[in-house]
């Protein structure tokens, strides 16, 4: 999988993460939900936060790589 596909899937499951957790407060905060529900769901958000942010990183240091092989860094 290419940098660029993997920051894209990341960023995907990232919106879901974020999506899972607004909707889990919501269920917490109707009292329909559990405060373990949402503490998990807190943790795979910044989780999925975490796992973007590396894509991110380990595609700007390919650019970086690509650059440098290339003659153009």
């Amino acid at each position: 999988m290419s940098s660029v596909a993997t920051v894209s899937f990341q960023k995907k499951n990232m919106q879901l993460a974020e999506n899972v957790y607004q909707q889990t407060k919501k269920k917490f905060e109707a009292g329909t939900g559990s405060n373990t529900e949402i503490s998990a769901a807190q943790a795979d958000l910044v989780s999925a936060q975490n796992n973007f942010m590396n894509a991110l990183y380990t595609a700007l240091i390919s650019k970086v790589d690509l650059l440098k092989a290339t003659g153009k860094l």
